[in-house]
């Protein structure tokens, strides 16, 4: 069972790191590591990450919060496609605010899983849903600005390692319409529609 978090209390650190495994298309496992750090210090760093990195731009806090082998994977839209490294996350948000320089992410919960609760979450990882609204004014990939404002949201999976920095991300979300319409083929409807 997830367990909302408060600001408030720290979970100890672990020594321990659990495996689990995700299936990706194709029917490959790969196996993924989180190890337990500090509770309240992954969350401060999983709110640093929408809240700074991708709503202000500031992707030089993940100098800090991420490591520099992390690796990003999009679940829904990209599935086949592993962002590997820091730099390369930096370099996909700076784009990303290109397209949309308004983007404001808004964290509305938190979760991780609770000590010994039996649960099938590991106890390095923070599971953060959120919301984002920007104005389409850039390019995205070969698609000319819309101008239109989107809203979209999703749940990231984040696993820390116990120096409480990002490893890999696993990121469910919505697209915005425009976003959507360029990974579509044949321009279909996005899920936002």
């Amino acid at each position: 069972m997830l367990a909302p978090i408060s600001r408030a209390g720290a979970m100890p650190c672990r020594s321990s790191a659990r495996q689990g495994s995700v299936m990706f298309r194709g029917g490959v496992r790969r196996t993924v590591a989180c190890q337990a750090a500090d509770r309240s210090l992954m969350i401060s760093r999983a709110k640093q990450y929408y809240e700074a990195a991708w709503s202000k731009g500031q992707v030089e806090l993940m100098d800090e919060i991420m490591r520099e082998d992390h690796e990003q994977r999009d679940m829904i839209w990209m599935r086949d496609r592993v962002g590997e490294g820091r730099a390369s996350m930096q370099r996909g948000i700076s784009a990303f605010r290109s397209a949309y320089p308004n983007l404001v992410f808004k964290v509305t919960s938190v979760a991780t899983p609770e000590a010994g609760d039996g649960s099938e979450g590991e106890a390095g990882e923070v599971f953060v849903s959120w919301t984002a609204t920007g104005t389409n004014t850039g390019p995205i990939g070969p698609r000319a600005p819309s101008g239109k404002t989107e809203v979209f949201s999703g749940i990231s999976r984040l696993c820390f390692d116990s120096n409480a920095q990002i490893t890999k991300s696993f990121v469910f979300r919505q697209a915005p319409a425009d976003e959507a319409a360029a990974f579509a083929p044949d321009g279909a409807k996005s899920q936002t529609s």
